[in-house]
């Protein structure tokens, strides 16, 4: 693979990261699309609420933290799990590295593209709050 394509998957994997972590979208995209997902799993995600319902006394750095704080209480391990790894970008990040290395076809990639995709997160959380 050309180090062309590496660069490209890096950078569409730390817009990912970004959205994910510091902006609404998944929220707004679900309440777009929510005749797509059945009534209980659309009320699961608890989307209405939050979006109608911002207390000024919880602040959340975006939707996937409000879920996980919300949804952390469930009996099921799974679900616990899964939104953990969601939630945390440390974890969230190590998963796009592996997914990324997988599709380059050099899983020794993993960690020189963990570091690179923390690296163009924190320039474009820097870029975007300076522009702001």
């Amino acid at each position: 693979m050309s180090s062309l394509f590496l660069i490209l998957l890096c950078c569409l994997g730390a817009l990912i990261i970004h959205l994910w972590f510091y902006s609404d979208f998944f929220a707004y995209y679900l309440k777009i699309f929510r005749h797509l997902f059945p009534y209980k799993l659309y009320k699961w995600f608890l989307v209405d609420e939050y979006l109608n319902n911002q207390d000024p006394n919880l602040s959340f750095d975006s939707y996937i933290e409000y879920l996980y704080v919300k949804r952390c209480f469930s009996k099921s391990f799974l679900i616990k799990f899964l939104l953990k790894l969601f939630s945390c970008i440390i974890c969230f990040t190590t998963w796009i590295s592996l997914i990324i290395s997988i599709i380059i076809g050099n899983i020794l990639f993993v960690g020189l593209i963990f570091i690179i995709l923390r690296i163009l997160d924190f320039i474009l959380r820097y870029v975007l709050k300076k522009s702001i």
